[in-house]
């Protein structure tokens, strides 16, 4: 399975941090990764990392439909992991559940999406099998068209990436898709009270996320998320990147 990460220039400060607890909090040796972007982000990183641009015409105002489509197509992969680089890992990745999640994208063609979090509390949903559950994909309910860390099939990504208002960034992906029944589509959501992936955002809306300040328990809302200490200061020398970032 291919696990691809996505950077902006306007976030590629985060990927020194983003890889840092990705080596922490992944168990796999054989894992490997490919970040896509546009600028070269001028990171060192680790052998099982590599960087590849989407294109240094395009920039972060570039329409996602024109970026990403023709990468998505030509993976020959069927289905990929799919996160953010400030979709910073707080704990170690359940390989266990990843596992069987890659199995069954392999083994059936219908699940479009493996969302990596747990059910929202108030769902009511029925089973899939002993480890996950069939997600909601009814309109608002964000569980198919939402970008948390997830592991996608090809066909799905883009049928999302293609709505017919054009999908110029993430916002549109999640919010003009979040307005239609995928009734025909199938995410599965692991069973639990656990995220498969743990992550904290290291910014939100713009700035450096508050919830990662300090060690201790964060609400997600629908679960509880702990933060190490030892993971703060990857946190820390990322807000200091993101104060001393070049504008322009």
């Amino acid at each position: 399975m291919k696990r691809i990460v996505i950077t902006s220039n306007k976030y590629a400060f985060c990927l020194e941090g983003f890889q840092t607890l990705l080596a922490r909090h992944w168990k796999d040796p054989d894992a490997e990764y490919t970040v896509v972007g546009f600028k070269d982000p001028n990171v060192k990183f680790h052998d099982n990392i590599t960087f590849e641009s989407l294109g240094e015409h395009f920039n972060d105002a570039s329409r996602w439909t024109d970026t990403l489509t023709p990468y998505i197509s030509k993976l020959e992969d069927e289905y990929f992991f799919l996160a953010f680089e400030d979709h910073f890992l707080v704990g170690d990745v359940n390989l266990d559940i990843i596992r069987k999640a890659e199995e069954i994208m392999t083994n059936d063609k219908t699940v479009g999406k493996v969302r990596l979090l747990p059910k929202y509390l108030n769902d009511t949903l029925v089973d899939y099998n002993d480890d996950f559950y069939r997600g909601l994909t009814r309109p608002n309910s964000y569980v198919l068209t939402s970008l948390r860390p997830a592991i996608w099939r090809k066909s799905t990504f883009l049928r999302l990436l293609h709505h017919p208002l054009g999908v110029k960034n993430p916002y549109d992906f999640e919010v003009f898709n979040n307005r239609i029944n995928f009734h025909d589509e199938t995410v599965i959501i692991p069973k639990g009270k656990n995220p498969v992936y743990p992550d904290i955002d290291a910014m939100r809306h713009g700035k450096p996320n508050p919830q990662a300040n300090k060690a201790g328990v964060v609400n997600m809302n629908f679960y509880q998320q702990p933060i190490p200490a030892e993971d703060i200061p990857v946190f820390k020398e990322t807000n200091k990147k993101w104060r001393n970032r070049k504008h322009g």
